[in-house]
């Protein structure tokens, strides 16, 4: 009947290595939700660039808000802090037992992610830059037109 177990077997195995590569962490499935969410809807006409701030709020407890900004200088970092947007009132919150560095790293690999396959990635890159960073931090910018 043409049946080959040897295949099978090896065909299940490339699915579940597949698998196991597809696979998202809960932060970033808890991410990707929140950034669909405050992507849905259209921001206002006056935001230039994205900023995405970090915060620690102590006990474990770290936070991030996006913010459209109303300009973008890549030479100077200050164009963050010209906010006509942000989501403070709803921030993504993430409890994690780790250091600022790592938090940082980690959100930094979460929005490159999110910027190469997200929902909304193309809403993203419509804007002149994306960047993120500790409140009085460095800034990494993420993309760029």
């Amino acid at each position: 009947m043409g049946f080959d177990l040897a295949h099978t077997i090896s065909a299940l195995s490339k699915l579940a290595l597949r698998t196991s590569r597809n696979r998202r962490s809960q932060e970033e499935i808890d991410f990707f939700n929140w950034l669909d969410a405050a992507l849905c809807k259209e921001l206002p006409g006056n935001v230039e660039a994205i900023n995405f701030n970090l915060y620690e709020d102590g006990g474990d407890k770290w936070s991030a808000e996006l913010a459209g900004t109303s300009t973008f200088d890549e030479s100077s970092s200050d164009w963050a802090c010209h906010e006509v947007y942000t989501t403070r009132d709803m921030p993504f919150v993430l409890m994690k037992e780790s250091d600022w560095k790592t938090v940082e790293s980690l959100f930094v690999f979460l929005l490159k992610k999110y910027l190469d396959g997200g929902k909304y990635a193309s809403a993203l890159k419509k804007y002149r830059a994306v960047g993120v960073d500790f409140v009085d931090g460095d800034l990494h910018i993420l993309y760029k037109k």
